[in-house]
């Protein structure tokens, strides 16, 4: 099998001491690829800066990015120019010794850590990937810092060379040396940003305007491209305008297959003016659309909403409001957007409100939650689903204590909007700030947050949460439950007796795929075409467990009342 390797390297700057606006020491970075043919073969990497006072300056890469502790591991041939000794003291960190104040130009290489086979039996979202003339990588694995500099002034080029490569990223919001921005960058920037292009790229790369998102996606991740950037730039629209942001900037979306094997799988990181995607052409549109809307949503909420987080476990604790609330408005901005249709919009809520039903974790207390967070799949879900369940309640009280005042109706959007506002003098963490906030309209949370949210108490929506076009019904019905277990498509174990074992699966034999059924609905039947040995066959049974679970569903009036968008979403006409 042949393997390409990827290398991200910057090229020399003419050497200079610079010095931001502030008055820190500017880190200036330049990447350009380099070609064999029509083929990407590397990239290299430089960054300049200047040497310590002291004579010891360190540089190296972030210590972890979810969960990934070694994101130095793609660093090859690491030097430095001006440097009177150089040491790798730590994994990811060198130390550099040099007379203060001098100019240094760090250059490395970044090898491919990605499989371009397209079934390759693992996804490695931290891993650079090059496939021929196309290319994909985040920034904080192609790029270090050094230590102490995350705040300082950075600049950005793109060298595209002789064959004019194409690049779409974030990056290049930023100024190069020598100009100005209405965006200054920092390395923060530098690091936290997302990087796809080559040839063989498709999508939005160019814009009439910086306020349009430019749209870069890779060949096999999207199934409409053209359905994808329109969808994308209603969301971001909506977005903005939900935020009141007058003058927005520029903002870049990339989009990088993964393994046709990984059906229906959709992943993403969001940045502050970008947010990058991982999928394939199997996802569903409307999925991919809500994904699109969450992350779009995380430019501004946790990080414009109050003081940073003390350490991971309380980021962790707080993800009801990080993950939950960003879920509840992506799904509500997606509508109001019209990117989504009202059917839409309910399937997605009736498909969270099953998985709230079906969990192991419905009932755990937040505290023996957030642990859990990055080791459990269903662990990490709960934080989501309890979040926009209760974003959808405070929101239906809200709009009902506007009718019994007889005055203007108050908006989840209005103590938003306000925590914003808040956050500019706040030494508080938003969801502190949010209960502050939300009591400042007369909506007091705390006891919903003590029982639902520290006790894990179950949570239940009111029939007319979502508004006159549509009901929260309750049901009794049986827990769901598939019967088996599996591991890379095989079949592991059966439950003896089981729905799936009366129906003839067994051990061994191989999922070849999911021919129909609904992820925690155990009324609809689950029918999955298998291999044992050599004969392929088709087995379907109801996805049914032991007792009964009590099971909220999302129903639509019919006829449908006028401007369901705005009733539904509990968002009036946006700005």
């Amino acid at each position: 099998m042949l393997k390409w390797s990827i290398v991200f390297a910057f090229v020399l700057l003419p050497l200079s001491t610079a010095q931001g606006t502030s008055g820190a020491a500017r880190v200036d970075y330049e990447l350009a690829p380099t070609m064999a043919g029509d083929e990407l073969r590397e990239f290299m990497v430089s960054v300049r800066f200047p040497a310590n006072a002291s004579g010891t300056t360190g540089f190296g890469w972030l210590g972890s990015w979810r969960g990934d502790t070694h994101l130095s591991r793609y660093v090859r041939d690491f030097m430095v120019d001006g440097a009177a000794h150089v040491a790798q003291d730590a994994p990811g960190h060198w130390r550099i010794d040099a007379v203060g104040g001098k100019p240094l130009t760090v250059r490395y290489r970044i090898v491919a850590g990605a499989d371009p086979d397209p079934n390759p039996g693992r996804f490695d979202r931290s891993a650079p990937v090059i496939h021929g003339n196309v290319f994909s990588a985040l920034g904080m694995v192609v790029f270090g810092r050094p230590d102490g500099s995350d705040k300082s002034p950075a600049t950005f080029v793109w060298q595209a060379g002789p064959a004019h490569v194409p690049l779409v990223s974030d990056l290049q919001h930023l100024p190069a040396p020598g100009q100005s921005s209405a965006r200054p960058g920092t390395t923060e920037d530098i690091l936290m940003s997302t990087l796809v292009g080559g040839a063989g790229m498709t999508g939005a790369t160019t814009v009439a305007n910086e306020s349009e998102p430019r749209v870069g996606m890779l060949p096999g991740s999207v199934a409409g491209p053209e359905e994808f950037v329109a969808s994308v730039r209603h969301i971001v629209a909506a977005e903005r305008s939900f935020w009141n942001e007058r003058k927005p900037g520029p903002y870049t979306v990339t989009a990088t297959p993964v393994p046709s094997s990984y059906n229906g799988f959709i992943s993403g990181a969001g940045f502050d003016d970008s947010f990058a995607l991982w999928v394939n052409t199997h996802s569903n549109n409307s999925d991919l659309t809500f994904f699109i809307a969450h992350e779009d949503f995380h430019s501004w909420n946790p990080g414009l909403l109050g003081k940073p987080y003390a350490d991971p476990g309380a980021e962790q604790r707080a993800a009801w409001f990080n993950e939950g609330f960003t879920d509840y408005f992506g799904q509500a901005l997606s509508l109001r957007s019209g990117a989504v249709t009202v059917e839409a919009f309910r399937d997605i809520w009736n498909s969270a409100l099953l998985e709230y039903a079906n969990s192991p974790w419905r009932n755990t207390p937040n505290a023996t939650l957030a642990p859990a967070f990055f080791k459990d799949q269903d662990a990490k879900r709960m934080p989501y689903l309890r979040g926009a369940m209760l974003a959808a309640r405070w929101n239906a009280k809200l709009r009902q204590q506007g009718v019994d005042a007889h005055a203007a109706p108050v908006e989840l959007r209005t103590v938003l909007l306000d925590q914003r506002r808040m956050a500019s003098t706040s030494t508080a963490e938003p969801p502190a700030l949010f209960v502050t906030a939300a009591a400042r309209h007369g909506l007091d949370v705390k006891d919903d947050l003590a029982r639902f949210i520290e006790k894990g108490e179950s949570l239940t929506l009111a029939p007319d949460t979502f508004g006159p076009c549509a009901r929260v019904v309750t049901q009794q019905r049986p827990g769901y439950d598939t019967g088996y277990t599996s591991e890379d498509h095989r079949v592991t174990t059966v439950k003896p007796g089981g729905n799936a074992y009366l129906a003839g699966l067994r051990a061994g034999m191989v999922i070849e795929k999911k021919v129909s059924g609904t992820s925690g609905d155990s009324l609809k039947p689950l029918e999955l075409a298998v291999l044992e040995g050599s004969t392929r066959r088709t087995i379907a049974f109801l996805p049914q467990g032991p007792g009964q679970i009590t099971v909220q569903q999302l129903q639509l009036t019919s006829p449908a009342p006028a401007d369901c968008a705005s009733s539904l979403t509990g968002i009036r006409q946006l700005p």
